[in-house]
């Protein structure tokens, strides 16, 4: 439900949409000959899995970075640092919409990793 209300909110800000609960629904296909702007993701997925580890297997399945936001509720200062190290923004739940808008309008104006 929290994936279709995200996507029902990024479709309303005139955003193209693909939704994944995880690594393996991740669909590739649909990527193909396309650069996504910028992907979203939560730290914790399905079956243990990161979001961290969902980024990365979405780098090598495509060849190249995308902007990351990663969204969690674990406020722990070693989490921030590793997913500012590795280069993605992150966002703490609980998201508010202005702020993710605010976020998102940043992002696009300065693209990175």
């Amino acid at each position: 439900n929290i994936c279709k209300g995200m996507e029902s909110l990024l479709m309303g800000w005139g955003c193209q949409v693909q939704t994944a609960m995880g690594v393996d629904d991740i669909d590739l296909s649909e990527l193909k000959g396309h650069c996504p702007d910028l992907v979203i993701v939560d730290y914790h997925l399905d079956h243990g899995e990161t979001g961290l580890t969902a980024i990365e297997f979405l780098h090598e399945q495509i060849g190249y970075a995308i902007p990351t936001l990663m969204i969690t509720a674990n406020y722990s200062q070693e989490l921030k640092q590793h997913v500012r190290e590795c280069g993605y923004h992150l966002l703490n739940k609980p998201i508010k919409p202005h702020k993710l808008k605010s976020i998102l309008r940043y992002l696009f104006q300065h693209p990175t990793k």
